[in-house]
C-alpha cells in the first residue's frame, strides 16, 4: 500500500491551528523530500491481536517513516484528560463529532478507510488518574512503551495488559525521523509525563526519550492499522 506523495489534501500542517494542508506538487514530478514526508513504514504486525480485548485478526502497523508536519499537543500546559483529552487526538481523529483533519487528509491521500482496522490501546488519563484509559481510534501516535518497549517518564498502568514495543523500534537508530529540511526532528508519542504540563516526546538524535511542554510545536508521525 502506498499514499501518493502528490496527492491534495494531505495530513498535516506546520501551525498550531491545524486548518491547513501541506502543499505538494500536483504533478508526477516529485522531490525526494515529498515522497520521504508520506513514505510508510511497517512498525509491527498482528500487534495487538489478544491483547486489551482485540480480537486475533491478521493486521499490519503502519507508521510514518518520517515527520510530515509539526502541531502542539494541547493550547496550553495541561495533561489532564491524558491523551485522550488533548488537542492533538482531535487534529488526528474525529472527537464527538470534531475534528479529524489528519485522518481526513490520509484517506484523501490513497489509504481507504475500508481497510483500517482500530485496535484497543492504553494510554495513561495524565495526572489525577491511577489508570490508563482504552482507546480506539483508526489513527493515532503510539505510546512511549510502544516506541521504546518500556515506561520511565509515563505511567506504569500503560503496561497493563498492553502491547510491548513495536518491533521495528527495537534497534535504536530506527527511531530517527526526519523533516522536510532533512533535519532530525523531535517528535510526540501520546504518553503524558508525570507532571500537569508535559507529554513525552522522541528524541531521535539520542535515540531517548524526553518530554515537553504540550504547548511546543513538536514533529507528528502517526501510526495506523490495516487489515
Amino acid at each position: 500500500m502506498t499514499v501518493a506523495p502528490y496527492s491534495t489534501g494531505t495530513p498535516a500542517d506546520g501551525g498550531d491551528a491545524a486548518n491547513g494542508a501541506i502543499s505538494l506538487p500536483s504533478n508526477p514530478s516529485i522531490t525526494a523530500n515529498n515522497s520521504t514526508l508520506l513514505r510508510l513504514i511497517v512498525v509491527g504486525i498482528n500487534t495487538y491481536n489478544g491483547i486489551n480485548d482485540n480480537e486475533n485478526a491478521p493486521h499490519i502497523v503502519f507508521q510514518f517513516h518520517n515527520v510530515p508536519g509539526t502541531h502542539r499537543m494541547n493550547p496550553y500546559g495541561t495533561t489532564v484528560g491524558g491523551y485522550a483529552g488533548s488537542e492533538m487526538r482531535k487534529y488526528l481523529v474525529p472527537v464527538d463529532g470534531v475534528g479529524g483533519n489528519y485522518l481526513t487528509g490520509l484517506i484523501n491521500a490513497g489509504v481507504p478507510e475500508s481497510v483500517l482496522w482500530v485496535p484497543s490501546r492504553r494510554v495513561w488519563n495524565g495526572p489525577g488518574s491511577a489508570v490508563a484509559g482504552t482507546i480506539e481510534d483508526a489513527l493515532f501516535l503510539p505510546t512511549e512503551r510502544e516506541i521504546f518497549g518500556k515506561n520511565e517518564w509515563s505511567h506504569a498502568t500503560e503496561t497493563v495488559g498492553n502491547q510491548g514495543r513495536f518491533y521495528y523500534y527495537a534497534n535504536n537508530p530506527s527511531r530517527l525521523k526526519y523533516n522536510s529540511a532533512n533535519s532530525a526532528m523531535l517528535y510526540w508519542d501520546a504518553s503524558p509525563y508525570g507532571s500537569n504540563c508535559d507529554f513525552c516526546i522522541v528524541d531521535p538524535v539520542f535515540y531517548h526519550h524526553v518530554y515537553s511542554r504540550t504547548g511546543s510545536t513538536v514533529g507528528v508521525a502517526p501510526a495506523f492499522c490495516v487489515k
